[in-house]
């Protein structure tokens, strides 16, 4: 038993013991299985990329090139857990190093033979006669073409020693082969999918692969993060409130902890946010400074949503508009410690970010466990990890983005939520007629072809031209960019309809 599976298997068995904080990273697929049991299952947009080019049978190539803690092989374990029992899939951690990455080429064909090899015994039930790996290969190889039903073959190649290529000819050259081989092996639809850590350029790297290479597949595509598929915002709320193991999560938290998900964030810096927030509900201390800066993250993002006006009082409030209104920003942990005379001049709101009302003349409330709210930030900001301070400037511009929109509706300046657009009332039309679609079927509708050209207009020309079961995916994340709700969500090989478009959720324009 190799090293990396006899780690695995003590892995996973402490992380059935493990109460808190969670595992930054996860090392065999049982422990894959056992985190998804315990805080649920996430769906990505690389997921749905690779399991769309899976549905439309097109050899694909992807590389997802990431920081640590990015939830890199969290993906690679996701395929193989949903995938494993229908394709051969072969999965290998190769440590970042040449010398593994070389070994695992040599040795291609027996990989691939023991793959399909537990393929079968798993479709069959009993083993093949056929005892030698490389003979069950060439064997199902033989039989797929003659019946031309070609198998799909999932490689799945964690932290691939990527930024070695440039300086040794001899890795570049045989993972150039590598590919080649993959693409033209007969009978097989490979999907590779490729880790790494690496810092340069794109086209850099393809010409250290050899282009001759990339262009065996149908599909290449790169990725420099994982993001959550649009649409699935709730659950992945309900994912960041598991991630604190019981302790009550403040609402903004598992907000905020979503969206930083949403926008590409590591797994390892929501956990660390998370962590930090769990450290305030139980410490129940705050920080000054955060607290400080907090409001004034708030106070610029107020400005931006306001017409601002200049104050001719003694006192200056943190906002006043141009008709005539003091805004007032109070981030309190706990009750008090506010002068409700401060600007007795003008007509005051406050804006109070606190567990419970302050009780001032117009308040503003927005309700926050400013200790879960200090803490966390504060995780991001001193972690041992290095995450350094943009990190923890982005997830502060969030939280104040996610107050500041709260309070506009409650002042009354926020623009009203529009109608449904248009296009809804025909896409719930295709659903009605097949209430669970794949991607393929959506993109075989003339009707959802007629939408979908609407939408991709000046924004996606590939897929106006040939529309393909990735544009599905496309068309999620525009719509979602257009009108702030995805009008469909893609959960693997399945389509749902999603916020925008749900029966009931506003009317239609």
């Amino acid at each position: 038993m190799g090293l990396r599976k006899i780690f695995g298997s003590v892995a996973s068995l402490v992380l059935r013991r493990m109460q808190c904080p969670p595992p930054l990273s996860v090392t065999s697929l049982k422990e894959y299985e056992e985190y998804v049991r315990r805080f649920g299952k996430l769906v990505t947009d690389v997921y749905n990329t690779v399991t769309a080019y899976i549905e439309e049978e097109a050899p694909s190539l992807i590389f997802v090139i990431a920081p640590p803690g990015s939830g890199k092989s969290h993906l690679l374990y996701q395929l193989e857990s949903e995938y494993g029992r229908q394709w051969p899939t072969v999965f290998t951690y190769l440590h970042s190093d040449p010398k593994s990455a070389l070994d695992f080429a040599s040795q291609l064909e027996l990989k691939l033979g023991l793959a399909v090899s537990k393929w079968l015994y798993d479709v069959l039930g009993k083993p093949v006669e056929c005892k030698d790996p490389v003979c069950i290969l060439t064997a199902v190889q033989a039989v797929a073409t003659a019946l031309g039903r070609p198998v799909h073959v999932l490689m799945l190649l964690d932290e691939y020693p990527i930024r070695y290529l440039g300086e040794d000819p001899q890795l570049a050259r045989e993972t150039e082969v590598l590919l080649k081989k993959l693409a033209e092996m007969p009978g097989f639809i490979p999907h590779v999918v490729v880790t790494a850590h690496y810092q340069g350029d794109w086209s850099v790297l393809a010409n250290r692969l050899g282009r001759g290479a990339l262009e065996k597949y149908r599909e290449v595509k790169w990725f420099g993060r994982i993001s959550l598929a649009p649409g699935f915002e709730k659950e992945a709320e309900e994912f960041v409130r598991r991630l604190a193991c019981g302790v009550q999560l403040d609402g903004l938290v598992a907000r905020i902890g979503a969206e930083m998900l949403r926008e590409g964030y590591t797994f390892r810096h929501v956990i660390f946010f998370v962590t930090g927030a769990v450290e305030g509900a139980k410490k129940r201390t705050a920080d000054v400074q955060v607290e400080r800066e907090i409001h004034d993250a708030v106070v610029d993002a107020l400005k931006s949503g306001l017409k601002v006006g200049r104050y001719q009082g003694p006192s200056k409030p943190d906002i006043y508009t141009e008709d005539g209104l003091c805004i007032e920003i109070k981030v309190r942990a706990e009750a008090g410690g506010i002068n409700p005379l401060q600007h007795a001049g003008c007509n005051t709101v406050y804006v109070t970010i606190s567990p419970e009302p302050l009780r001032v003349k117009n308040e503003i409330h927005i309700k926050a466990d400013v200790y879960q709210l200090v803490h966390a930030l504060m995780r991001l900001r001193g972690s041992e990890r290095g995450f350094g301070d943009s990190i923890y400037r982005g997830v502060l511009g969030m939280l104040a983005k996610a107050i500041v929109t709260e309070a506009l509706k409650k002042i009354g300046v926020a623009p009203a939520e529009e109608g449904q657009p248009s296009l809804c009332e025909k896409l719930r039309k295709i659903f009605r007629d097949n209430p669970r679609p794949n991607r393929s079927d959506l993109v075989k509708s003339a009707e959802f072809k007629l939408i979908a050209k609407e939408i991709f207009a000046g924004r996606n020309e590939d897929c106006i031209k040939n529309m393909r079961a990735d544009c599905v995916n496309a068309f999620s994340e525009l719509t979602l960019k257009i009108y702030g709700k995805p009008a469909v969500r893609v959960r693997g090989s399945t389509v749902e309809l999603g916020d925008l478009c749900k029966e009931g959720s506003h009317s239609t324009k």
